[in-house]
């Protein structure tokens, strides 16, 4: 059978490499705007930024069971040249989505209004919460109900075409932002403005495309079909119970210190998190290409391809968190020192509470293809249900360590780190190799010993600098993050790539010779 969705190998690399950037800039970004603010605003106002970003993961957990079944089903039925089915699909959940709109809209007003009863914010600050609350709202509902016609791009894999109009956004973003901060004032507002004005205009430049690329992508009244909102809604459910998951452990924990620590708590958190949410952030940026040709695999029913791409992935993904975590961990309080300058003794904790958050995504991210083989096969209910229950027990114990122990921002990293060791070994774990249909020698063969040699070798090398040559600045600090990393890739190149790998990376360079070839002449 013929697909509209393109499996390649070749394209996933290029969309995830064109991805990269903008995420990087991001980052980027958001390093230096944390210093920034952190010298000129007190702690009341800064820790506006993480509480009321967590206050709104509430939203997505909401509609997910109206969003998330768009995308999985259009690319199904795109890839099966089914493009009536498609403008069904949008015609169905248009409606529903613009009603679910008006409500987020009805859900901010009184949340704007009563702000101070349902978060303990400072006083002075109250007026500075509400603008911002209200400027995340109404950005949330204009893309809630528009999101339909915004996903032919990702259907079509044109993925190095979003990246540049989301490259394009967030320097929009940048420039407007230092705009705003030099020449108007210093204020967390000004973080929320930008980043609503650059995100819609990317959001809507991405539309009009995205509509040239499908043309079935359009709603019709007379193609809604109930069944489709059934169909649509319930695998939404299961994803919207993975989702309540996810958004425990992304709100709880500054939603938790902001009502029983202090503000310090929740400044200190969101700085230690800083990497662990920028690693996650740039590995889905990185797998996100993926998803649309894992669909495609099992619409076309081909499990041999699900099975290696599972492999592949859990291999990649130790390479890449061991890669960045390594040397994260090793020089964890020299960075922290670098970084905050004057400011380290009072967030100093923030280096522990990163080893906390860090220290087991490498196992964890061995299984990185879990949810991606779930959310492609359709079969979610056991992964989702495993994720939520893991994220209450964290929720519970988060409550216990900071709520009765007084631990603060180290008791919640702590309760994270538990949970995440636990569910690992003992739910994902055996999950994946009945999902993915595979054994136990082949995840240790392929993903685990391949995957953590370089990490080993890599480790060693930096613990063994940094006690020789004590870094004292960037500079030091790069040289000898740099001098891991160069043993970590010989080995990788060595010892650990597998015959597939190296075949790929062939293909990649006789591409890339090609090209040039074709420059020169």
């Amino acid at each position: 059978m013929n697909s509209n969705v393109e499996i390649s190998k070749r394209l996933v690399i290029i969309n995830s490499a064109a991805s990269v950037g903008t995420m990087l800039l991001n980052a980027a970004v958001a390093i230096w705007l944390q210093q920034y603010l952190l010298r000129r605003v007190n702690s009341d106002e800064f820790s506006l930024i993480p509480v009321l970003s967590a206050a709104m993961m509430f939203l997505p957990l909401l509609t997910t069971v109206l969003t998330s079944g768009i995308g999985r089903y259009i690319v199904e039925s795109y890839a099966k040249g089914d493009e009536k089915r498609v403008t069904q699909i949008v015609s169905t959940m248009f409606p529903v989505l613009l009603a679910a709109s008006l409500l987020v809209l009805i859900l901010g007003y009184y949340s704007v209004r009563y702000i101070d009863l349902i978060l303990k914010i400072a006083p002075e600050q109250i007026s500075n919460a509400r603008i911002m609350l209200s400027i995340m709202m109404f950005s949330f509902a204009v893309r809630l109900f528009l999101a339909p016609f915004s996903i032919g791009l990702y259907v079509k894999q044109k993925f190095v075409l979003q990246n540049i109009i989301n490259f394009g956004s967030e320097l929009f973003r940048i420039g407007l932002l230092f705009v705003l901060l030099f020449y108007i004032s210093t204020s967390v507002i000004w973080v929320v403005v930008a980043s609503t004005l650059s995100n819609l205009t990317g959001f809507f430049i991405i539309i009009v495309i995205s509509l040239k690329q499908i043309p079935s992508l359009r709603f019709y009244m007379k193609e809604f079909r109930w069944h489709l909102v059934r169909k649509l809604v319930s695998f939404g459910g299961w994803t919207a119970v993975g989702n309540l998951g996810g958004s425990i452990r992304s709100v709880a924990d500054p939603l938790i210190l902001n009502r029983f620590a202090t503000p310090v708590d929740v400044t200190v958190f969101y700085l230690g998190s800083l990497a662990d949410r920028q690693i996650r952030q740039l590995m889905s940026v990185l797998t996100g290409p993926l998803q649309p040709q894992l669909i495609a695999m099992h619409a076309l029913d081909r499990k041999d391809r699900l099975a290696n791409a599972f492999l592949r992935l859990g291999r990649l993904s130790i390479w890449a968190m061991l890669f960045v975590i390594g040397p994260l961990l090793i020089f964890r309080q020299e960075l922290f020192q670098l970084y905050l300058q004057e400011k380290y003794l009072t967030y100093s904790s923030a280096a522990t509470i990163m080893v906390l958050l860090l220290s087991y995504l490498p196992i964890s991210y061995s299984l990185y293809g879990l949810d991606q083989i779930a959310m492609a096969t359709a079969k979610i209910k056991v992964y989702m249900i495993i994720t939520v229950s893991s994220q209450i027990i964290n929720l519970i114990l988060t409550f216990y360590f900071v709520g009765f122990l007084h631990m603060g921002a180290i008791g919640s990293a702590l309760a994270t780190f538990l949970v995440g060791i636990g569910v690992t070994l003992f739910a994902y774990f055996p999950l994946s190799l009945s999902l993915a249909e595979i054994k136990i020698e082949e995840f240790l063969k392929k993903i685990l010993i391949p995957g953590l040699l370089p990490g080993i070798f890599g480790t060693g090398t930096w613990i063994v600098i940094r006690s020789i040559v004590h870094p004292v600045n960037w500079l030091n600090l790069a040289a000898c993050v740099l001098a891991g990393m160069t043993v970590y890739v010989l080995v990788l190149f060595i010892w650990c790539l597998q015959p597939m790998d190296k075949n790929d990376i062939r293909s990649i360079l006789k591409v890339i010779k090609l090209r040039l070839h074709k420059n020169d002449d």
